[in-house]
């Protein structure tokens, strides 16, 4: 009797151990992904990654009309903008319309008269 009473206790010491590694399996599994959002995750459409349930959205893609902008560099200043935000003309790119024009005239100063 005394070697059934041992039996049932290592089983339930057993158990113990397995919920416990379980547990501890499933702690360093979400630790694991929060660390490989905060390195790898793509951010949602309002770029603070998170989502509207205030959760970190992991691996993620953008939606096609949030994809990154081409920055270009202003003719006059050489400041990076997006292209949405600038003037193109045919000389050129600018970071906005007051560099265009003090483009023209530098460009009309070098011409002369």
């Amino acid at each position: 009797m005394a070697s059934a009473a041992g039996v049932g206790v290592f089983k339930l010491i057993l158990v113990f151990f397995l919920v416990l590694i379980l547990i501890g399996l499933g702690v360093l599994g979400l630790i694991l992904r929060g660390l490989l959002s905060l390195l790898f995750g793509r951010r949602n459409e309002t770029g603070d990654g998170q989502g509207t349930d205030g959760r970190f959205r992991f691996g993620r893609a953008p939606s096609p009309d949030k994809l990154p902008e081409r920055m270009l560099a202003c003719g006059l200043c050489g400041v990076h903008v997006p292209e949405s935000e600038g003037v193109r003309t045919a000389d050129g790119f600018f970071c906005c319309e007051e560099h265009r024009r003090a483009h023209d005239k530098n460009k009309a100063e070098a011409v002369g008269p």
